[in-house]
């Protein structure tokens, strides 16, 4: 979810190691002496610019039409309140959850916001809107820090079958326009990555999309295990390399091939704020079911986390996570 980079070290700062530190040893006490108070904040947060969407994904809630939540984009005037009650301790930004960021007509002002506030921010995208060389020299000048293109296909047949209503040719050119003119004014950020989900139908391109990215001269790629919803979806999607398995079918169902243990890392050191300012415990939270409040409430940040409820849901995860429908389709 959050691709380390040697640069976060320029992030840091005395409020920001305290409490980075603080918030270590909350898990430690949360897994081991079973101490569910908190003594800091998430280092590094996902907020959302818009639930909407360009494309159609087989496995994402927005693309098929069922996340429950309302749509929308958040407004610059939230975004700035968020970042203004965030920016003592957020070392790290996803400006990614549900939708497609470059929707939201401000994000470039956004990501320039972020910057200012010496925050490391990463965006994640399909790659349909960097279509003219002036798009390209805006992300870079907003100076974001890294941005990840989802990629599921190394030729445009294969990319369709799950990117549905995309187009992979645009999005190889506005990688490739990215670089180029990275190389051409001579900066080194972005930093571009690709995404590639390895699903049955792509699995045999992995070294494909290795030397595409060569290619592309892109930063780095990661290649990730599909979250898939139904034994349907199983059947056509789950591949056949154990590596990249997420589940396994037993009696009929399909649970995870890695233990569920009583703990986890993701709800103490990181968390997500929707469009309209929910906060939630993590990405795995879609439909916002487990929403600890909103911040357009005229709520804090700090109080909401701090909430009884927040703290209640991260007791049950590190007392009995099996019961937490979110955590059930989670590797952390």
């Amino acid at each position: 979810m959050y691709p380390l980079d040697i640069n976060l070290i320029y992030s840091l700062n005395h409020n920001r190691t305290v409490n980075l530190l603080r918030i270590a040893l909350s898990y430690y006490k949360h897994s081991l002496l079973k101490d569910y108070s908190i003594n800091g904040f998430p280092p590094a947060i996902s907020i959302e610019p818009t639930n909407l969407c360009n494309l159609h994904c087989l496995q994402c809630p927005t693309g098929r039409e069922e996340l429950k939540r309302k749509k929308g984009e958040m407004e610059p005037s939230l975004f700035k309140e968020i970042i203004d009650d965030l920016k003592d301790h957020v070392i790290y930004l996803l400006l990614y959850f549900q939708g497609e960021p470059f929707l939201n007509k401000n994000i470039n002002s956004m990501i320039k916001y972020a910057r200012e506030n010496n925050i490391y921010v990463t965006v994640n995208t399909n790659g349909h809107f960097i279509k003219t060389d002036s798009d390209a020299e805006n992300i870079i000048n907003s100076r974001l820090n890294a941005i990840i293109f989802s990629v599921d296909g190394a030729a445009e047949d294969t990319y369709k079958l799950y990117r549905s209503g995309g187009d992979f040719s645009t999005v190889i050119n506005g990688i490739k326009r990215l670089t180029e003119t990275k190389q051409k004014i001579k900066s080194k950020s972005p930093k571009v990555y690709l995404q590639f989900i390895v699903m049955k139908h792509n699995q045999s391109e992995i070294e494909q999309i290795k030397s595409l990215g060569k290619s592309l001269n892109v930063d780095r790629i990661f290649l990730k295990s599909a979250q898939i919803y139904g034994e349907n979806d199983y059947n056509n999607l789950s591949p056949s390399i154990d590596k990249y398995k997420r589940y396994e079918k037993l009696n009929g169902k399909l649970i995870l091939n890695k233990k569920l243990k009583n703990r986890c890392k993701r709800i103490l050191f990181t968390s997500v704020i929707t469009w309209d300012g929910q906060v939630l415990p993590c990405c795995f939270d879609k439909d916002a079911n487990f929403s600890f409040g909103n911040i357009k409430d005229k709520n804090f940040f700090k109080n909401i986390w701090n909430s009884e409820k927040s703290t209640d849901f991260r007791k049950r995860v590190f007392t009995k996570r099996d019961s937490v429908s979110i955590c059930r389709n989670c590797t952390e």
